[in-house]
Order: C-alpha cells, then structure tokens, then sequence
C-alpha cells in the first residue's frame, strides 16, 4: 500500500510551530536530540496488519489482568496509560511485536529526582 500511494508529506512547518510552543528546551530536545521521532511521510498499514496488532493488544491486557500478575509488582499496572505503547515493526509477513514499552520507571526515577541519560 505504501508503494502504491501518492507520497502525502507531514506539514514541517505546522509541527515545528507546535514543538516551538511547548518552548525553547523542548523543541531543541527534539529536533536536536530526538529528530527520529517523527517520519518524513505517514506509513499505511493493511487491515489484515491492524488486526494482527489488535490481537496482539488483547493478549497483552489479558495477561495483565491474570491473577498472578501483579505478585511481581509493587503496584497495580494495566495495558493503559500514557507510559504505555506497543513497538510493532511490519514487513511482507505482517505486524509484529517488537516491545512493550512501560516507561514507568523512568516516571519513578524522575519523581525520586533521579537523573536519567537519555540516548
């Protein structure tokens, strides 16, 4: 599919305004620190591939919900949340999960004051 569609290009200009509002620190942080985070063009994915993403998602929240789950954890945690997202990568053979990022030690970390690098 994204060969075969005109090529749509992300308005640079609309998002650097709005990465320039959020100030100074931030915007520089991402266009010089973090100028991977956004794609140049929109990737397109089959529904076959959202399906396959979606199952994904519902096995991850089934597992959380386990009984068992959180005897490894000192708080409740869910599939949801803002420090929460599926990593997939997609080729010929569909969507396929790369990782599950919880950055909720890196909420702890900054909540103890404690310094993180960030690569």
């Amino acid at each position: 599919m994204n060969d075969r569609t005109a090529v749509a290009e992300i308005d640079q200009a609309s998002l650097n305004a709005t990465l320039c509002q959020q100030g100074d620190s931030f915007y520089r942080s991402i266009t010089e620190q973090h100028s991977h985070l956004f794609a140049a063009v929109p990737v397109f994915i089959s529904p076959e591939q959202f399906s396959q993403m979606e199952a994904v998602i519902a096995a991850a929240e089934a597992v959380v919900k386990l009984p068992g789950w959180n005897v490894y954890f000192s708080s409740q945690h869910s599939a949801k949340g803002v420090f929460f997202g599926y990593d997939f990568h997609l080729n010929e053979n569909g969507a396929h999960l790369i990782e599950i990022n919880t950055n909720e030690v890196k909420r702890v970390m900054e909540e103890q004051g404690a310094e993180l690098a960030i690569f």
